[in-house]
Protein backbone atom coordinates (compact mmCIF):
# COMPACT_ATOMS: atom_id res chain seq x y z
CA UNK A 1 0.00 0.00 0.00
CA UNK A 2 1.03 3.75 -0.73
CA UNK A 3 1.12 6.19 1.60
CA UNK A 4 -1.97 7.26 0.57
CA UNK A 5 -3.77 4.64 0.96
CA UNK A 6 -2.05 4.07 4.81
CA UNK A 7 -4.06 7.59 5.81
CA UNK A 8 -6.88 7.02 4.27
CA UNK A 9 -7.43 3.36 6.08
CA UNK A 10 -6.37 5.37 9.37
CA UNK A 11 -8.47 8.21 9.06
CA UNK A 12 -11.51 5.09 8.36
CA UNK A 13 -10.61 3.81 11.56
CA UNK A 14 -10.78 6.99 13.51
CA UNK A 15 -14.29 7.52 11.83
CA UNK A 16 -15.84 4.70 12.36
CA UNK A 17 -14.62 4.55 16.34
CA UNK A 18 -15.76 8.06 16.38
CA UNK A 19 -19.12 7.34 15.14
CA UNK A 20 -19.46 4.21 17.49
CA UNK A 21 -19.11 6.45 20.21
CA UNK A 22 -21.11 8.89 19.46
CA UNK A 23 -24.19 6.42 18.64
CA UNK A 24 -23.59 4.58 22.23
CA UNK A 25 -23.73 8.09 23.47
CA UNK A 26 -27.15 8.41 21.52
CA UNK A 27 -28.84 5.68 22.60
CA UNK A 28 -28.53 3.95 19.57
CA UNK A 29 -27.02 0.69 19.21
CA UNK A 30 -24.96 -0.94 16.50
CA UNK A 31 -24.65 -4.78 16.16
CA UNK A 32 -20.85 -4.46 17.55
CA UNK A 33 -19.58 -7.06 19.24
CA UNK A 34 -19.51 -4.61 22.71
CA UNK A 35 -23.18 -4.40 21.95
CA UNK A 36 -23.92 -8.08 21.93
CA UNK A 37 -21.87 -8.32 24.88
CA UNK A 38 -25.38 -7.18 26.91
CA UNK A 39 -28.00 -8.77 25.12
CA UNK A 40 -30.22 -9.20 22.56
CA UNK A 41 -33.19 -8.50 24.92
CA UNK A 42 -31.23 -6.30 27.64
CA UNK A 43 -31.68 -3.42 28.93
CA UNK A 44 -30.16 -1.19 26.44
CA UNK A 45 -32.18 -2.97 23.58
CA UNK A 46 -35.49 -2.30 25.00
CA UNK A 47 -34.37 1.35 25.94
CA UNK A 48 -33.06 1.84 22.29
CA UNK A 49 -36.83 0.96 20.88
CA UNK A 50 -38.44 3.79 23.43
CA UNK A 51 -35.95 6.01 22.18
CA UNK A 52 -36.52 5.56 18.53
CA UNK A 53 -40.01 5.79 19.27
CA UNK A 54 -39.81 9.05 21.37
CA UNK A 55 -37.32 10.66 18.35
CA UNK A 56 -39.73 9.38 15.79
CA UNK A 57 -42.74 11.49 17.41
CA UNK A 58 -40.37 13.80 17.85
CA UNK A 59 -40.21 14.20 13.91
CA UNK A 60 -43.32 13.99 13.39
CA UNK A 61 -44.20 17.07 15.74
CA UNK A 62 -41.69 18.97 13.78
CA UNK A 63 -42.91 18.12 10.78
CA UNK A 64 -46.48 19.43 11.70
CA UNK A 65 -45.15 22.73 13.37
CA UNK A 66 -43.28 23.04 9.69
CA UNK A 67 -46.43 22.20 7.89
CA UNK A 68 -48.41 24.89 10.07
CA UNK A 69 -45.92 27.62 9.40
CA UNK A 70 -45.90 26.67 5.61
CA UNK A 71 -49.95 27.16 5.69
CA UNK A 72 -49.84 30.54 7.58
CA UNK A 73 -46.98 31.40 5.45
CA UNK A 74 -48.88 30.53 2.39
CA UNK A 75 -51.83 32.39 3.87
CA UNK A 76 -50.28 35.50 4.71
CA UNK A 77 -48.73 36.08 1.00
CA UNK A 78 -52.17 34.88 -0.47
CA UNK A 79 -53.47 38.21 1.70
CA UNK A 80 -50.64 40.47 0.78
CA UNK A 81 -51.16 39.14 -3.17
CA UNK A 82 -55.05 40.05 -2.85
CA UNK A 83 -53.80 43.53 -1.22
CA UNK A 84 -51.28 44.13 -3.99
CA UNK A 85 -54.20 43.42 -6.92
CA UNK A 86 -56.41 45.76 -5.13
CA UNK A 87 -53.89 48.54 -4.94
CA UNK A 88 -52.93 48.21 -8.16
CA UNK A 89 -56.75 47.54 -9.85
CA UNK A 90 -57.32 51.29 -7.98
CA UNK A 91 -54.33 52.49 -9.38
CA UNK A 92 -54.89 51.55 -12.88
CA UNK A 93 -58.18 53.21 -12.32
CA UNK A 94 -56.73 56.85 -11.47
CA UNK A 95 -54.55 56.29 -14.38
CA UNK A 96 -57.37 55.79 -16.63
CA UNK A 97 -59.61 58.81 -14.99
CA UNK A 98 -56.28 60.79 -15.70
CA UNK A 99 -56.39 59.60 -19.26
CA UNK A 100 -59.97 60.13 -20.16
CA UNK A 101 -59.98 63.90 -18.31
CA UNK A 102 -56.36 64.62 -20.50
CA UNK A 103 -58.52 63.04 -23.46
CA UNK A 104 -61.16 65.86 -22.63
CA UNK A 105 -59.13 68.65 -21.91
CA UNK A 106 -57.25 68.23 -25.60
CA UNK A 107 -60.80 67.60 -27.44
CA UNK A 108 -62.12 70.65 -25.36
CA UNK A 109 -60.95 74.02 -26.84
CA UNK A 110 -59.75 76.66 -24.02
CA UNK A 111 -61.23 79.49 -23.03
CA UNK A 112 -58.89 82.03 -24.72
CA UNK A 113 -59.62 79.69 -27.90
CA UNK A 114 -63.35 80.12 -27.69
CA UNK A 115 -62.97 83.90 -27.05
CA UNK A 116 -60.37 84.77 -29.92
CA UNK A 117 -63.08 82.95 -32.41
CA UNK A 118 -65.93 84.36 -30.97
CA UNK A 119 -64.14 87.73 -31.87
CA UNK A 120 -62.97 86.44 -35.15
CA UNK A 121 -66.12 85.30 -36.15
CA UNK A 122 -67.92 89.03 -34.91
CA UNK A 123 -65.40 91.03 -36.76
CA UNK A 124 -65.80 88.37 -39.82
CA UNK A 125 -69.25 89.51 -39.96
CA UNK A 126 -68.86 93.06 -39.24
CA UNK A 127 -70.89 93.10 -35.79
CA UNK A 128 -68.20 94.96 -34.17
CA UNK A 129 -66.49 98.32 -35.73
Amino acid sequence: MCRKEQINEQKRGKNKQKNKQKDLLNGVMLQTPLSRSWGKGGVLGGERLEWLEDENAGKRGKEQKRVKQSEKLAEERDKCAEKRAQEREKEEEKQAEKKEKRAEQQNKPSQQRVAVGKLDRALSHGKLT
